[in-house]
């Protein structure tokens, strides 16, 4: 028996876990615009011979999320239904089991920041950042960070409970990272494993901007938490 097996959907039900690593920031999301009677959604148009953003003509209609709607005018942000959708499936075709969402994301408090007025649209081409999607097209990465409070709340419409927050690099600490490394024996190796380590958890690197949220369906921790967030648990934040 093959031990991968490559699905083209969702089985009907399934128990077991779920691992999802920079799944979430792939899903196409909304883009959004504050104007004076509320959130309008952007499209791209064609004008002058350039791609360009374009506002619809009208209000945005949202359910599912609760926007900033005290920003000022010109505030733009994103939103992402087809997470939301993602997430409510997993809940219910999940038995029993844990899911494991890694990507990299804010509160909701934090991804509506005031500061935070320009969104979250990043665009990716030779490891150099921009937001514009309108240059090197299918040529580069367009991604929009995660609103894990969005996806939490969510969750538990979708008969999911919440196991734990935190930030990558506490979550990986509270596994033992560092007694990983410890016990590798080669010192070439051990060298080359401490440089991964290092992207992995320092707060300029990935530890500090990628979160870890558990969630769970009919399975209870013997100890009351994972051991993942043993150290930190930031659901309070959600």
């Amino acid at each position: 028996m093959e031990r991968i097996i490559w699905l083209k959907s969702l089985p009907e039900s399934f128990s077991g876990v779920v691992i999802a690593n920079e799944v979430l920031d792939a899903l196409p999301a909304k883009r959004l615009i504050k104007n004076a009677d509320g959130f309008r959604e952007l499209g791209v148009d064609y004008q002058a011979g350039k791609l360009v953003w374009q506002e619809f003509n009208q209000p945005y209609i949202n359910d599912k999320i609760l926007l900033p709607n005290q920003a000022e005018n010109g505030y733009t942000t994103e939103i992402n239904p087809r997470a939301l959708a993602w997430i409510n499936t997993l809940g219910e075709v999940l038995e029993r089991g844990l899911i494991l969402l890694i990507d990299y994301g804010f509160t909701q408090a934090e991804f509506f920041h005031p500061q935070r007025h320009a969104g979250t649209l990043r665009c990716y081409y030779q490891h150099q950042a921009s937001d514009n999607p309108f240059v090197n097209i299918g040529a580069q990465d367009i991604t929009t960070s995660v609103n894990f409070s969005a996806l939490a709340q969510q969750a538990k419409k979708s008969g999911l409970s919440v196991e734990g927050f935190a930030t990558q690099a506490m979550f990986l600490i509270s596994l033992g990272i560092s007694e990983y490394l410890s016990a590798e024996n080669n010192k070439q190796k051990r060298t080359e494993l401490a440089a991964e380590i290092k992207q992995l958890v320092l707060p300029g690197a990935m530890g500090e901007s990628f979160k870890v949220l558990a969630l769970s369906k009919k399975t209870k921790v013997k100890s009351g938490k994972l051991t993942g967030f043993l150290e930190q648990d930031l659901t309070y934040k959600l």
